[in-house]
């Protein structure tokens, strides 16, 4: 007996649910469906096989050093982002990072700093962007980089002008 009012319930239910919000305009939708669509191709005809070589004939080890390498040079842009986000503990921990990789752990080769206590915090120039109040804007697809919003690819792009400049590299 209990079957029709378990059944009608389950049927009447979906009306006493709150109802999901639609979903709000993509301003970029077209830019984003074409450039996800480039980076599914570059990611099938180049990126790919780049990747799968790399693997194939770079021991770990190796992999695991360059990338440490290359965190490391990292560390001032983490350092500087978490200052302007005025996070002064994790610019603070950027910094002991970047001195202690770049001379005890042979330019980030190996990850001393770690091993000291300093665990890596990332912190970009999206997040100190975000600590002002800048709102995120619309949902970005970057050629070869991938989804972001606007304001963290705007807040690397300015990031990137400013060191540019300050190497002599911008007009």
């Amino acid at each position: 007996m209990m079957r029709p009012a378990v059944l009608a319930a389950l049927l009447l239910a979906p009306m006493f649910l709150p109802r999901a919000a639609t979903a709000a305009p993509d301003p970029l939708e077209v830019w984003n469906r074409h450039v996800h669509g480039f980076n599914g191709l570059a990611q099938r005809h180049a990126l790919g096989p780049a990747v799968e070589a790399w693997r194939a004939h770079v021991p770990p080890a190796a992999r695991q050093g360059i990338g440490g390498v290359v965190g490391t040079l990292g560390e001032p842009v983490a350092a500087l982002s978490a200052l302007a986000a005025g996070d002064l503990d994790a610019a603070w921990i950027a910094t002991a990072r970047f001195g202690i990789n770049a001379t005890l752990g042979w330019a980030g080769w190996r990850d001393a700093a770690t091993e000291r206590g300093y665990a890596r915090r990332m912190v970009t120039p999206g997040d100190a962007a975000c600590a002002w109040g800048v709102p995120s804007g619309p949902y970005l697809v970057l050629p070869l980089l991938g989804p972001t919003s606007l304001r963290d690819a705007t807040a690397a792009l300015g990031l990137t002008a400013a060191m540019a400049a300050s190497f002599g590299a911008a007009p």
